[in-house]
């Protein structure tokens, strides 16, 4: 997505494995797919239509290093002879072994999808998908929400960033991987799942989510007038294929306004392409200016610059941040930071620092995997640790109940008495600088 970025859909052929990249960062939304296995070299040998040759991969990886896999071939032998439910899927065989391989990576972002599991990876990047509408994660060996999605069944619900999923409908979560979560949760529209949530150690509850299909729109517009100012509101929800031409089309629209300022709202952003991202702070900097360095396992460091005039650069900017705004979202505002375009408030971000490669094979199944970090403007590394706001604001459960929002109070109170904003709005303590889903 992944989970990285640039260059987004990066169509490169591998010689070996004619492999389709895409960078990409990002999260899982919980009902269509999931973060957390992975794939490797067995992958290579699978035929056009997925069935494989399994002979052909046993001589390659048997040429390759005889010592090292015989013991795969042991247990694949044992089983595939012995096993009580005969005859066995040699091509499920094969599936299970590749996700096995980059689970073994204990990388939470590094992800094998099959076939099935790759279109409905694809769906979701796209803003199309059935379910409750929420990302997931693996923290601390606890399935988390990260964010749920604005206007989804999962925040109509009351779902919040950090919440931990203790059960699936009555099914404890302890010890379950993140695929088999993922695939109890989503499910067909009008179709009911039960969680059972935990949110800052407090009693556990119940809550019964009808799924849906759901479509994002990745940027949504409004305008905010008070006390003779006018403030423009943009939401990014994710950064997907459209959000650019949707920013910039957003901004166009704004600007007639003449607005006094910006409220960049980037709460429960779980993330996306990072040319998306790119081309979003390239609105605020000039031209050919890094936003973000990819860092390689050797340490090199590489750039991304953004292309074009900025077309808001000077127009006073609030970014909203939350727990849930997390990779793609984190480099935006970790950017507008750096090259003082923007005021941080909120609460500190996730803190997903890393950079997945999306590699696309032949039968269509799809790898994701881990390949760098980034780094802001600064050489700033936000992996586990997120980026912090300059102020800090959140909204308890209890306004969430009543349908208030105090963090968006605050970022127009910036612009409305900016005074009243400093004296009431302080920067956050050490306590609060900590991110809220701990590793």
């Amino acid at each position: 997505m992944e989970f990285d970025i640039n260059t987004q859909l990066q169509n490169k052929a591998m010689q070996k494995k004619q492999q389709a990249h895409k960078a990409f960062l990002g999260f899982v939304f919980v009902l269509v797919f999931v973060v957390g296995l992975g794939a490797g070299f067995l992958t290579a040998t699978l035929s056009s239509d997925g069935a494989g040759n399994i002979q052909e991969a046993k001589n390659a990886l048997l040429n390759k290093n005889a010592d090292d896999l015989s013991l795969f071939w042991d247990v694949w032998n044992d089983v595939k002879g012995d096993y009580v439910h005969q005859p066995v899927d040699e091509k499920q065989l094969m599936y299970g072994a590749v996700s096995g391989i980059v689970q073994g990576l204990n990388d939470p972002y590094s992800v094998f999808f099959t076939p099935d599991q790759s279109k409905e990876f694809m769906d979701e990047i796209n803003g199309e998908f059935e379910g409750i509408g929420a990302e997931v994660a693996i923290k601390n060996n606890q399935l988390v929400v990260v964010s749920p999605i604005t206007g989804s069944p999962a925040m109509a619900a009351g779902v919040q960033p950090g919440d931990a999923i203790l059960r699936i409908d009555d099914v404890d979560t302890a010890g379950m991987d993140l695929n088999t979560a993922v695939g109890k949760i989503r499910g067909k529209k009008d179709t009911v799942v039960t969680l059972q949530l935990q949110r800052n150690g407090e009693t556990p509850f119940d809550v019964k989510i009808t799924r849906d299909r759901i479509h994002i729109d990745s940027v949504t517009s409004k305008n905010i007038e008070k006390d003779g100012k006018r403030i423009a509101h943009i939401t990014i929800s994710q950064f997907n294929g459209e959000t650019a031409d949707l920013f910039s089309k957003a901004v166009t629209e704004v600007k007639v306004n003449k607005p006094d300022g910006i409220i960049l709202d980037l709460r429960n952003n779980p993330g996306g392409y990072l040319d998306a991202a790119v081309e979003v702070i390239g609105q605020f900097v000039e031209n050919g200016t890094p936003v973000v360095y990819e860092q390689k396992s050797d340490g090199q460091d590489i750039p991304y610059k953004t292309k074009g005039a900025p077309t808001i650069d000077g127009v006073p900017t609030v970014v909203l941040m939350n727990a849930g705004s997390a990779s793609a979202s984190e480099i935006v505002a970790g950017a507008l930071r750096d090259y003082k375009k923007a005021t941080l408030l909120g609460t500190t971000s996730f803190g997903k620092g890393t950079v997945q490669d999306v590699r696309s094979y032949a039968d269509g199944s799809t790898l994701k995997l881990t390949i760098a970090q980034w780094l802001t403007p600064n050489k700033t590394a936000i992996n586990k640790t997120g980026v912090v706001p300059d102020f800090y604001s959140t909204n308890t459960k209890e306004d969430v109940a009543a349908d208030k929002d105090p963090q968006l109070d605050a970022a127009t109170l910036y612009f409305t008495n900016n005074a009243e904003f400093v004296k009431t709005i302080l920067p956050p303590t050490e306590e609060q600088k900590k991110p809220l889903v701990k590793e």
